[in-house]
Formats: structure tokens, C-alpha cells, sequence
């Protein structure tokens, strides 16, 4: 019950994100910090010991890999986004993350065909698609 709790609560965080992301092209990475910690003690007290493992521990990695990718890169991937993948992977664990991501790389992959047929070249907002790709993955 906890868990469902707390995944509507990230989803709405991960909503309200992608429309600062779409509006200003930026995250607010104070939302990240204060919720972030919350939702995990949420987490916690629901699950116990079942929080912390190995799998939880590569979502946080591949999330540090794009921050440290987006510092290397000047930022090719957004730092903004790299902290979300980061947060995604410190609040909903392995299993949910891969599959969110699996999930909003292919839709950004469909989008960049578009734009490109289209003749359009601009950056795309990766958090609303991150947004797609978690609740397709709660479903």
C-alpha cells in the first residue's frame, strides 16, 4: 500500500517536472532534494530491509554515469535530466527504472525520426518522456 502511495506522489512530482521542463527547459533540482529523501524514508518504512540492495545500487550508478556524461559532454544530456534519472533510480528501484528508461529512450528515438523527417532540429525535453515511460511502467 505504502509503495502505491508513494509512486503516485513521484508521478505527480514527475508531472509537474516535465511541465517545467517543457515551459522553461529547466528542472528544479530543489523539488529533487526535498522529495526525493521523503519518498525514500516513505519506502523505507514500508519495506524494510527490502529497500537497500544491489539492483537499486546500479539504477544510482547509471544515474551518476549521465550526470558525470552531462558535466564531459557540456551537457549533451541535460543535467537537469541526468538528476532525474538519478532521483528515478533512488526512488523506484531497478526493475521500474530500466523499464522507464527503455521506454522513454525508444519514444525520444520515434520523436528525433520525426522532428528529423519533419526538418526540425531542436533539443527535445527528455523529462516529459521520462514522465511516459514511468507510467507505462506502473502499469
Amino acid at each position: 500500500m505504502i509503495n502505491a502511495i508513494v509512486y503516485v506522489l513521484a508521478l505527480i512530482i514527475m508531472i509537474l517536472m516535465s511541465f517545467s521542463d517543457l515551459k522553461k527547459k529547466r528542472v528544479d533540482i530543489r523539488i529533487l532534494l526535498f522529495s526525493g529523501p521523503l519518498l525514500v524514508f516513505l519506502l523505507i518504512g514500508g519495506n524494510g530491509a527490502d529497500y537497500f540492495n544491489s539492483l537499486r545500487a546500479v539504477s544510482l550508478f547509471i544515474g551518476v554515469v549521465c550526470i558525470i556524461t552531462s558535466i564531459l559532454s557540456k551537457e549533451a544530456i541535460g543535467r537537469g535530466d541526468s538528476y532525474v534519472i538519478l532521483w528515478c533510480g533512488f526512488v523506484f528501484g531497478f526493475s521500474i527504472f530500466i523499464k522507464m528508461m527503455c521506454i522513454s529512450l525508444l519514444l525520444g528515438f520515434v520523436i528525433a525520426c520525426i522532428m528529423t523527417a519533419v526538418g526540425k532540429k531542436r533539443p527535445i525535453p527528455f523529462v516529459p518522456l521520462m514522465t511516459a515511460g514511468l507510467i507505462a511502467a506502473l502499469l
